[in-house]
């Protein structure tokens, strides 16, 4: 267990509390890795001077400042996971290229913002010593893992979780979203028809001259039954689920006007 702590350490993504030694880097892409990495280690340096620097003359925060700015701008050019999270929420959704830049601003201001928040909490706890903050920093960086892991689960289990009940022969919860005035008859519909006001003006009725005659119609509707056959109506009441389809039936409006 040791063991793993130490090279846990080791590995830390901050470089707290551990050497700068490089790790060897193969491959097509090498001498630009490595490049990164002494860029990484110079800004490393020039952080540990300004905060011993600061800490003689308050006047050097300014330089912390730029340092910090500058080592940011540098960091968020690389890959990283807030940006893929951010496009692949941009091409699932169709979000407007707008939208987006205001997501990664956003983004990256409560993240430097936490950041901030976190090491300032854990440096005034701590004390700030060095073995201190890499465990603190260890610590965190395993906690995000396993918030990160939640939060993944959490979503899959959103949109694959009543798809996975169904193959078990499992019906999820109702909702009440799908909740609808009145209800639906399968096969045929229920309509009622009116007629207008019309009048037959000295009209002769088949063939007979003598039965001709003016009447009105007036405006009257023909409310035409039916029978239903096969099956039944079950009136719920409101926030009641039905049986039969699985949904919630509100009342309908025409009923509740008076």
């Amino acid at each position: 267990m040791t063991h793993f702590l130490g090279a846990a350490h080791a590995q830390s993504s901050l470089g707290i509390g551990t050497n700068d030694g490089i790790a060897p880097t193969t491959g097509p892409f090498a001498h630009v890795l490595m490049w990164i990495n002494l860029r990484q280690q110079e800004f490393y340096r020039a952080l540990a001077g300004a905060m011993k620097a600061m800490r003689e003359d308050g006047s050097k925060l300014w330089l912390l400042i730029g340092l910090s700015f500058a080592y940011g701008i540098f960091h968020a050019a690389g890959p990283g996971h807030g940006k893929a999270v951010i496009s692949s929420y941009m091409v699932a959704n169709e979000v407007a290229l707008k939208r987006g830049i205001m997501l990664s601003f956003v983004s990256a201001l409560l993240q430097a913002l936490t950041a901030i928040l976190v090491m300032m909490l854990a440096y005034f706890v701590l004390r700030g010593t060095a073995i201190s903050m890499t465990d603190a920093a260890w610590f965190l960086e395993i906690m995000s893992y396993v918030f990160v892991t939640l939060f993944g689960a959490w979503l899959l289990w959103r949109k694959a979780g009543p798809a996975v009940l169904r193959l078990f022969g499992a019906s999820p919860p109702y909702s009440l979203s799908a909740a609808h005035a009145g209800h639906s008859h399968a096969g045929h519909a229920h309509s009622v028809h009116a007629h207008s006001q019309h009048s037959h003006a000295l009209r002769a009725h088949a063939g007979r001259d003598d039965d001709a005659h003016d009447h009105d119609h007036g405006t009257h509707n023909h409310h035409h039954g039916h029978g239903h056959g096969g099956h039944d109506h079950h009136h719920n009441a409101a926030g009641e689920v039905c049986e039969t389809c699985g949904h919630s039936h509100a009342p309908d409006p025409a009923l509740l006007s008076g």
